[in-house]
């Protein structure tokens, strides 16, 4: 089977690092976009890579060779912008972002969390509109009545 690569930021959190084992239980090659490498303390089949994301080079070097990427703003930060044209520019074909339960699709944010994580959502589509990767991927979505939608039991979670 070819295995996809997948470059996760904040791979050494509370979302990142339990993606990162499952990712790599289920076969996925794993990258991991992270400010200090040195002190990730992830499994060795995991290739670290990072620095200062401002840096030159630095998220072309982690998006280089990756099929998908799964975006946490909290851990990306003020780089956002900077990973989604890198990772356009990279070829990278699918981006996943973590988002929140407080955005609101059709209106006016609430919350600054809503209004941070809306942006993101936006800007992510408008590089796919543009006809350029990555296409967005309707992850899971919260359900009022069965909380969070899974992925089919027995299916790889990157497919």
């Amino acid at each position: 089977m070819n295995q996809p690569t997948i470059l996760v930021t904040g791979a050494t959190g509370n979302v990142g690092r339990p993606l990162t084992d499952r990712l790599l239980a289920e076969g996925a090659r794993v990258r991991a976009l992270t400010r200090a490498p040195a002190a990730a303390a992830l499994p060795p089949q995991v290739d670290v890579s990072g620095g200062d994301y401002a840096a030159p080079g630095v998220l072309a070097a982690a998006a280089r060779g990756a099929n998908a990427v799964f975006v946490n703003i909290g851990a990306i930060r003020g780089s956002l912008g900077d990973l989604i044209v890198t990772v356009r520019d990279e070829g990278v074909s699918r981006i996943v972002m973590l988002s929140s339960t407080t955005v609101r699709d059709q209106d006016e944010q609430e919350y600054a969390l809503g209004a941070q994580h809306k942006a993101a959502e936006d800007a992510i589509k408008t590089c796919a509109a543009a006809g350029s990767p990555p296409t967005p991927w309707p992850g899971p979505k919260p359900s009022a009545s069965t909380g969070w939608s899974a992925p089919p039991t027995g299916r790889p979670a990157w497919r």
